[in-house]
């Protein structure tokens, strides 16, 4: 979309459209807006600027508004993510974990989560939080809506062999995980039930621009009403 005004020159045009949207939170006057998002979003200069609040001025590039200035506010919005290593993450929180071989990522794998969590916070204010954990991969967090990056315990139901019924288990966990997971599964699965069961795979094509949108919302109805035809029989 071209139509998006550049707000910040020093920002990506991905990030301007994020000013933009973020901006939308001080209609709402939300006290502590919060916002999880994946890692093509995040970086640790977006995280502190967008957790700071800031109010930026931008000139329409092209549509109906052509020309025109607009000013928008962002209040100051909590942020955490996974995030991609290019994205401002720290050398020390990173593990190099090429040239290794299976039994070597299999012996780090198995040590206590504690001590496969590295952590790193910004020296200047807003705060922002880098944590790089090894799980079956190397998984890095940006955050500024966390503190430290501490290990809970959480019940699950995992299938038992002696018993050959699923027990209640406790497993640990990094909390910043816990929470992202919780407030992004939702979204992560209503996407993935629309793309596996979207009409447009039946090659139809979209021709004008509103057709998209009309069937978005289609495929999201599609997916509530499975939701609820689940939950209800």
């Amino acid at each position: 979309d071209n139509t998006i005004p550049t707000f910040d020159k020093l920002l990506s045009p991905l990030h301007n459209r994020c000013l933009w949207l973020l901006a939308a939170y001080s209609l709402y006057r939300l006290r502590y807006p919060r916002v999880f998002w994946d890692n093509l979003y995040p970086s640790v200069k977006v995280a502190k600027l967008f957790a700071a609040g800031c109010t930026r001025t931008g000139a329409f590039p092209a549509g109906r508004n052509h020309g025109k200035d607009i000013t928008v506010t962002v209040p100051p919005v909590l942020t955490c993510g996974t995030a991609r290593p290019n994205r401002g993450i720290p050398a020390d929180v990173m593990t190099n974990t090429k040239g290794m071989s299976k039994p070597q990522l299999d012996a780090l794998k198995a040590q206590p989560l504690d001590e496969r969590v590295k952590v790193k916070v910004t020296a200047d204010e807003p705060r922002a939080l880098a944590v790089g954990v090894f799980d079956n991969a190397q998984v890095y967090f940006i955050s500024t809506m966390h503190t430290a990056a501490s290990v809970i315990n959480v019940l699950k139901k995992v299938y038992s062999h002696l018993s050959g019924v699923k027990e209640w288990i406790r497993i640990p966990r990094l909390f910043i995980a816990d929470d992202y997971n919780h407030n992004m599964d939702n979204v992560d699965i209503s996407d993935h039930l629309a793309k596996n069961y979207s009409i447009r795979n039946a090659g139809l094509r979209i021709i004008k621009w509103w057709h998209a949108i009309f069937f978005s919302l289609v495929e999201r109805a599609k997916v509530q009403a499975y939701r609820i035809y689940v939950w209800v029989f």
